[in-house]
């Protein structure tokens, strides 16, 4: 759970900007750069991401929490760049203005390449997936070697699981009674309280985690079968470090990740598979609580979807 799923620090409104608006103040702050062309190419929970021209990209604020994460991010960029060249460095910052407060804003000169998404696949041969997977996992070993003290003074949040997790919890028994089907509440409920008792799943040293390693943040260069880059570090925490491998979980399953640990070796296995699953309905959780707290029906949808086949998915292997 990130810090940018803590539910208390969501605004209920977003701001809006228009594609002039943006242009004007990204020429007007870099005129070098004479940016003629701005495309909105997606957005999470806090930021808006844009390319510009064709090489560079830029994340505009959503909110006063998210221009505060922003600031964060590209602290954290300057240092991660010395060590890993593959992570951008924020090589064009700036600050925009609603009326009442100042925004900050950042962008990075983009390099060719696919995400790992349209890389990595069963069509791919043998010798590249492993090539693929040893780069991936000499990346999260780099990672993590990070000093945490470096990146705490970066702003990035050191998370106690355990205590999150509890207090989660108490959440899903209260406001997830009325919202889900009564047996997948209680599995849900039960899921989290196994979680708690499990003295191993927090038996581990808190590192510098990229809080949102998606397949879609990793690019390959295809010619090349070489990583080039690791992009979107908004939602980087401090935490268990196994964190980082959930959203690889979801994209190609546990040969993905029992072929990862040849890199990264983990003396119990399923337990990490079954930690992993956990971790990938904990971030459910939170979308439905935000959901339900804010009135946002798709989110409610999306998340009870996800949940529903979770737990058929736990009634098929008896674990639920």
């Amino acid at each position: 759970m990130p810090s940018a799923l803590r539910l208390g620090d969501f605004p209920r409104v977003n701001i809006v900007y228009s594609t002039e608006q943006l242009m004007q103040i990204i020429n007007a702050d870099f005129p070098a750069l004479k940016v003629e062309k701005l495309t909105l190419i997606g957005g999470g929970w806090s930021n808006y991401a844009y390319r510009a021209n064709d090489d560079l990209l830029f994340k505009f604020p959503k909110n006063r929490a998210a221009s505060s994460s922003i600031r964060k991010e590209v602290a954290l960029l300057g240092i991660l760049h010395q060590r890993l060249q593959i992570v951008p460095q924020a090589e064009f910052v700036g600050r925009l203005s609603d009326g009442r407060e100042d925004f900050d804003y950042f962008g990075y000169r983009m390099l060719p390449g696919v995400f790992l998404s349209n890389f990595y696949s069963d069509a791919l041969d043998r010798p590249a997936r492993a090539a693929a997977l040893e780069q991936v996992a000499r990346f999260t070993a780099a990672l993590r070697q990070l000093p945490v003290e470096q990146a705490e003074a970066c702003g990035v949040e050191a998370l106690d699981f355990k205590e999150v997790c509890a207090a989660d919890l108490s959440a899903v028994r209260g406001e997830l009674a009325a919202v889900l089907p009564a047996d997948e509440h209680s599995w849900l409920a039960d899921s989290f309280v196994v979680y708690l008792s499990d003295e191993e799943n927090f038996e581990y040293a808190p590192s510098m985690l990229h809080g949102d390693l998606r397949p879609d943040h990793i690019l390959f260069d295809a010619t090349r079968r070489r990583l080039t880059r690791v992009i979107d570090f908004g939602g980087a925490i401090i935490g268990d470090p196994d964190y980082d491998l959930m959203y690889l979980l979801d994209e190609y399953g546990a040969s993905f990740v029992h072929a990862f640990m040849e890199y990264h070796p983990n003396p119990n296995p399923p337990g990490l598979i079954r930690k992993l699953k956990f971790f990938l309905d904990w971030e459910m959780v939170h979308l439905l609580l935000h959901g339900v707290r804010n009135g946002k029906e798709g989110e409610i949808n999306t998340a009870r979807k996800f949940l529903r086949r979770s737990f058929q998915a736990r009634l098929a292997e008896g674990q639920a």
